[in-house]
């Protein structure tokens, strides 16, 4: 005779999964660090309010939130630990390049790339990779720089001159991709793969 059924099993690990949710929400809402910022509460208890306008309506999430904007202030909890800030004066004082903050470690995870120095989220362990490249961007460096960037730009210019008033549309896109990619290479490497010369246009 078996002393255990599969239902005697599982309802002790279903009722423990739902108090697990019912604590998790319950804490979200009222204990978590973020709870005193407005917001839709389901962005407050789940990412799943997130993933459904990124998953199941391609991405609309970045609109979505600029409509939650005239609801809610202009700092707004988005998910369980994120907030989104539409006032300049404030991202201009959380952002300030003499303060000390830690960056948050769930944005850089999809550069898979957690030991370099871009994805490292402490601050004094960021600084400590950092410093080898300092003298890479100091004023003095970045300011002999200065003729390389002229130089693409003026290319630019007349890259774009040569189609005013022929009947092909300009791809700014490509043709920007393309300036910004030659300004780095030019600088980091001495030579640009990427010219300016290729094709940007397409006819009307």
């Amino acid at each position: 005779m078996e002393l255990f059924s599969d239902s005697t099993l599982l309802l002790p690990l279903v009722f423990t999964f739902i108090v697990y949710l019912l604590s998790l929400t319950i804490y979200r809402l009222y204990s978590h660090t973020l709870c005193r910022f407005p917001g839709p509460k389901l962005a407050a208890i789940t990412r799943y309010y997130e993933a459904y306008y990124d998953v199941f309506l391609n991405g609309q999430y970045t609109f979505k939130i600029a409509a939650l904007h005239q609801t809610y202030r202009a700092i707004m909890r988005i998910s369980p630990h994120e907030l989104h800030v539409s006032d300049l004066a404030f991202y201009k004082k959380l952002f300030r390049q003499d303060g000390r903050w830690n960056k948050y470690a769930r944005s850089y995870d999809t550069f898979s790339a957690k030991y370099s120095s871009i994805c490292t989220g402490d601050h004094e362990l960021h600084k400590r990779r950092r410093a080898p490249l300092n003298n890479f961007f100091s004023k003095n460096t970045v300011a002999s720089r200065q003729q390389i960037i002229y130089t693409r730009v003026n290319k630019l210019c007349d890259r774009i001159d040569k189609y005013v008033g022929t009947k092909f549309t300009l791809n700014l896109g490509t043709a920007v991709s393309a300036f910004a990619g030659n300004v780095a290479q030019s600088t980091s490497l001495g030579k640009a793969m990427i010219i300016l010369d290729a094709r940007i246009s397409t006819p009307i």
